[in-house]
């Protein structure tokens, strides 16, 4: 299973937190590669993040991102230019990727994502998927982000 996540150094504790709670949740999946586009965080943390996956028999892939294809985004310190970086990820990943599953980095996952990883898109290039039960609440909150 490939995974995608965008993000900067700051969000690198949520990170793991949900890299820990996606391995604990599929503890079947053993060829788990981990795609992260970023822009500039630095070695020593991404060696530390490599390690952290490969402790669950993971592989971080770490991916440089140009900052320059997102200029005039609006961004702020809870949503730096790297939450965009999904949106090219079909021109920025390797070619060989066929197929990926974006994850939040400060999402905690509680099930088994691969009837996820297997649902048929019907020749569509994305899905989504939003809360529901208790978090419904939020869902005006996040319709209007």
């Amino acid at each position: 299973m490939d995974l995608l996540l965008t993000l900067d150094e700051h969000y690198l504790l949520p990170c793991k937190v949900m890299l820990r709670s996606f391995f604990a949740a599929n503890p079947t999946e053993k060829d788990v590669t981990v795609y992260l586009l970023h822009s500039a965080i630095p070695t020593e943390k991404l060696r530390d993040l490599a390690d952290f996956c490969a402790g669950f028999g993971g592989e971080l892939k770490p991916i440089v991102v140009d900052t320059a294809l997102f200029d005039s985004a609006p961004t702020s310190k809870r949503y730096p230019k790297e939450m965009y970086y999904r949106l090219l990820s079909p021109l920025i990943l390797p070619q060989e990727v066929e197929q990926v599953l974006y994850l939040d980095p400060d999402m905690l996952i509680i099930n088994p994502l691969r009837p996820l990883w297997e649902l048929d898109l019907h020749g569509r290039t994305f899905a989504a998927a939003s809360h529901t039960g208790l978090t419904e609440m939020a869902n005006e909150i996040n319709q209007m982000r």
